[in-house]
């Protein structure tokens, strides 16, 4: 009877272990993830990142219409530049020759010069934003992702920063929500009214914040989807110049953990059922804990769901089992049995139903 039991919390943990392996519970560990950063708040940034922003106050005083004109943006680098910044990041697509004819693309192409860095990103399975990536294989080519890019020559320009993981991608350490990184609009840097001096020595970034534009998109700190994409690169750049990216427990281990889990509920159940629920609360609330410790005081990331499912619903299981086995606490037993087990046995026992 007690194999029963201990074999029903077992085969809980492994199927939830199956579960996780097959990526079911996935959207509920997100979910929980992004609750951690919420649970955590967010934190100040201390790499030197500044954002150009183009925003709807530079539409209305520049009086023009999207997309501006490549000669224009070619202005921008030059004006900061003279400020002496680590480096400039340009958040930008030009996927096309400009409507303004040849010499509008030349003006922004005698502008910018340099590494170049791809903005390639990789959104999870509901269309959040939370990895960034180092590089991306495209047949025989390896791209090199814009994050990377800046990084290499901030760090080359002399900024202390960490080496770049080996993984293609990884999981970023937002800082915040929107505004969380300083911004300036872009018409004021154009125009001059923003001091070259606010520059030097930063990471200066340029894109666009606009709501109109839409290039927005749902982070842990924004999970209504308004994070503007040049501030999810602040972000991504800031974790690699830290060297603190979420790092995340391996895959085995979560499921060894969740077979674990349903196993020990099992022998609790089995062995001493008086205790089993207390320590089961005991332990979901250890898991709980943990998994909130581990991510806000050392940037790791146990995904709980399937532990937390196998805990509950084996020890739910593995009581009904051992009551189905007859594993029946002594004060349960009928009148006639226990006055039969006191005597021993030695003569019958009548019940009213056989006068019947």
């Amino acid at each position: 009877m007690a194999v029963r039991v201990i074999l029903t919390g077992l085969g809980c943990g492994l199927l939830f272990a199956g579960l996780f392996v097959a990526g079911v519970l996935e959207p509920l560990d997100l979910g929980i993830y992004d609750r951690l950063f919420e649970l955590r708040g967010p934190r100040p940034p201390t790499a030197p990142i500044l954002i150009v922003t183009i925003d709807e106050s530079s539409f209305a005083e520049l009086g023009t219409q999207w997309p501006f004109p490549r000669a224009m943006h070619g202005e921008l680098p030059d004006r900061i530049s003279r400020g002496r910044p680590l480096v400039i990041g340009i958040d930008l697509i030009f996927d096309t020759p400009s409507s303004r004819g040849p010499r509008d693309d030349e003006a922004l192409g005698a502008a910018v010069a340099g590494a170049v860095g791809h903005v390639i990103s990789e959104r999870e399975p509901d269309g959040h934003m939370r990895r960034g990536l180092t590089a991306l294989q495209v047949g025989a080519q390896t791209l090199v992702a814009f994050g990377t890019a800046v990084h290499r020559i901030a760090r080359g320009a002399g900024l202390p920063a960490a080496p770049v993981p080996r993984d293609p991608s990884f999981l970023i350490n937002f800082r915040g929500g929107p505004h969380t990184f300083s911004w300036v609009s872009y018409y004021q840097v154009l125009r001059g009214e923003v001091r070259p001096e606010a520059f030097r020595g930063k990471i200066v970034l340029i894109g666009t914040t606009s709501p109109l534009l839409h290039d927005a998109f749902a982070t842990p700190f924004a999970r209504s989807g308004d994070m503007p994409g040049v501030e999810i690169l602040a972000n991504t750049i800031a974790t690699l110049v830290q060297g603190d990216r979420i790092r995340e427990v391996p895959g085995p281990a979560t499921a060894a953990a969740t077979v674990l889990v349903g196993l020990t509920i099992g022998i609790l159940v089995a062995r001493v059922p008086g205790a089993a629920v207390p320590a089961a609360l005991i332990l979901l609330a250890f898991v709980t804990i943990a998994t909130f410790a581990c991510f806000a005081l050392f940037g790791a990331w146990f995904r709980p769901v399937g532990p937390g499912l196998a805990l509950v619903v084996s020890l739910v299981l593995s009581i009904v089992a051992g009551e189905d086995c007859g594993n029946e606490p002594p004060a349960r037993l009928r009148p006639g049995r226990r006055l039969r087990d006191q005597i021993g046995g030695q003569c019958p026992i009548l019940d009213t139903h056989d006068f019947a």
